[in-house]
């Protein structure tokens, strides 16, 4: 099974870091309910932000519409987890990404069901899991990729650099077959 495969996406370099900018002059458009770290825009704010990010707008269209798009901003690597609701998202790294890598673990049963829910449905794991288990498979996130979400993951800042940046895209197709070439 494929987790990740990086992807061309434009000049993400550009609209990430403007991105961003939008985040930082309009975070009352952004919500932050499910978790600490996940900033997302409100979904009526979507085509506002594209229309003044042609880049981005341009660079994302051949993967479909955007109905979902956050900001994970990660101050410490006590991540861990599995996102709800979709089974891929594209990351776009935008900041302190280098010497950070996405890890993906296979769990027992007994494992697996030892989880607590977000607010927004995502499944958390013990710390102590990030600590045990051994990673099937690990990606350092430098250009945009698709990841298979609903399989558990977490993110290690091995630089210990912060806040560590990157916008977490869901498009209105599954992307899933980009995993399977």
């Amino acid at each position: 099974m494929n987790y990740w495969k990086t992807v061309e996406a434009g000049d993400y370099k550009i609209y990430g870091k403007k991105f961003f900018g939008y985040y930082l002059n309009n975070r009352n458009k952004f919500r932050t309910y499910s978790l600490p770290y996940w900033n997302e825009l409100n979904p009526n704010c979507i085509d506002e932000m594209l229309n003044m990010i042609p880049e981005m707008k341009d660079g994302l269209a051949k993967f479909g519409k955007i109905y979902n798009i956050a900001l994970m901003i990660l101050w410490d690597d006590k991540l861990q987890g599995l996102n709800a609701g979709v089974r891929t998202r594209m990351n776009v790294p935008i900041a302190n990404y280098e010497g950070t890598r996405t890890s993906f673990y296979e769990l027992t049963g007994e494992q697996y069901d030892n989880h607590t829910l977000s607010p927004g449905g995502s499944r958390l794991w013990p710390s102590e899991y990030k600590e045990t288990l051994e990673p099937i498979a690990s990606i350092c996130i430098t250009e945009p990729t698709i990841l298979r979400i609903p399989e558990p993951h977490t993110v290690f800042c091995d630089t210990k650099q912060y806040p560590r940046v990157v916008a977490s895209i869901a498009f209105d197709r599954d992307l899933t077959h980009y995993l399977e070439t």
